[in-house]
């Protein structure tokens, strides 16, 4: 871990953000998560949402030590600062399109995923049992993004 104060934020939220998204920690290459799909429910985009938030709040306190840091916490306030405008306008909670959405990030969560091995198929069936909680959570959460 870097001695910097952004790059230490920065690595919280990915390993935060890793454990709350299992499929994104499959698309990045973080081990230890292949078996679990994300909590697409009201509670599972809350958690993710503030995970944000406490990043980007703890990027604004951040004190940079050089020139440097100071570009790095610019860009990821940037990126974590167009996060939160997208959260806040509801945009992650109510996406259904044919690109990208919960449903998608379940089917394309296992292209990625390794098939060499035990342990990989362990991973797959973990996964693959997960889907129907998954899919009950998105529902909720789709109804009452429409309710609102």
């Amino acid at each position: 871990m870097s001695n910097r104060e952004v790059d230490a934020i920065s690595e919280r939220y990915v390993e935060e953000a890793a454990a709350l998204e299992p499929p994104m920690a499959t698309y990045l290459g973080i081990a230890g998560h292949d078996h679990r799909l994300s909590d697409l429910s009201p509670d599972g985009f809350a958690a993710r949402e503030e995970a944000t938030r406490r990043a980007l709040a703890a990027a604004t306190a951040a004190t940079p030590c050089d020139a440097r840091e100071a570009v790095a916490r610019e860009a990821f306030m940037e990126r974590l600062g167009l996060a939160v405008e997208q959260i806040d306008a509801g945009m992650g909670r109510s996406e259904v399109s044919v690109i990208g959405s919960g449903i998608h990030e379940i089917r394309q969560c296992f292209d990625l995923m390794s098939t060499d091995g035990d342990e990989a198929w362990t991973n797959i069936d973990a996964r693959l049992a997960g889907i129907p909680e998954a899919l009950a959570g998105y529902r909720t959460t789709l109804l009452e993004e429409a309710a609102q």
